[in-house]
Parts: structure tokens; sequence; C-alpha cells
């Protein structure tokens, strides 16, 4: 009976010694816990992303398109909004213009909105560059 209460009070004091050392082994190097106002920021930004319903559409929205290591983001021009893109054909097309002209652009793009994971995405069904709408560069189809 004394080991076992030793062994809890061992086992209890090791808990505390580690919970204790939490915050200072967040800065070292190969820990990976994040630190207590990351967490905190992280759980701000999913409280206030509005949350948009699936098949929402729309038309025209001004935005920018970046690359994300293997992902494409679609940022709105005033970059208040960013959504991932589901990979199509438009997409691929867009990243072509996107890759031979670095300079960034503003796009009028037609898609819609679509949920996974409490999180929103968004699939593009046309996009035009708007800063050229007389040469009507487009990503998902040519008009005249």
């Amino acid at each position: 009976m004394k080991k076992a209460f030793l062994t809890t009070i061992l086992i209890a004091g090791v808990t505390f010694a580690v919970w204790g050392q939490t915050d200072r082994n967040a800065s070292r190097p190969g820990v990976r816990l994040p630190a207590s106002n990351t967490v905190q920021r992280i759980e701000k930004d999913t409280i206030s992303k509005k949350r948009i319903r699936e098949g929402t559409a729309f038309k025209n929205k001004r935005c920018l398109f970046r690359v994300s290591g293997n992902r494409v983001v679609l940022f709105s021009e005033d970059e208040s909004e960013r959504y991932f893109c589901l990979e199509n054909l438009n997409l691929e097309r867009i990243i072509k213009v996107v890759q031979e002209n670095p300079a960034q652009q503003i796009w009028s793009v037609d898609g819609f909105y679509t949920e996974y994971r409490e999180e929103n995405f968004v699939s593009i069904q046309r996009a035009v560059i708007a800063s050229r709408q007389t040469a009507e560069i487009t990503a998902g189809s040519t008009t005249k």
C-alpha cells in the first residue's frame, strides 16, 4: 500500500513538472508545441471567419491568385478574404497564365463555394483578367 502511494505521488509529480515546462520547451527547436498566443490567434481566426453555404455562386468577383506550395489560393481584391481553389481545368489554365506573367493581376472570376471540414473552398467556372478586358484573356473560355 505504501509503495502504491509513493508511485502515485511520483507519477503526479512528474506530470506536474512536465506541464510546468511546456511554455519553456515551446521555444526550443524540436518541440512542436504552439505558444499560447498562437493558439488564441488560430481560435480567433476560426471564429471570425465567415462560412459560406455549399453551392453559393459568385459572379464577377475581383480576385488575385497566388500559388502556395502545391495549392492555389484565391484572394479578394482587398485581400480580406482567402479561399483555396479546387483543382480543375480552369484553374490549370489560370496557373499557366500566372506563371507566364508573374506581375500580380486582378481577375474577374465566376464560380461557387463549397465546404469541407468547416472550411470554404472555391471552384472556378470562368476567369478573365480584369486589367486587360479589351484583350479578354480568359482561363475558361474565349469570348469576342
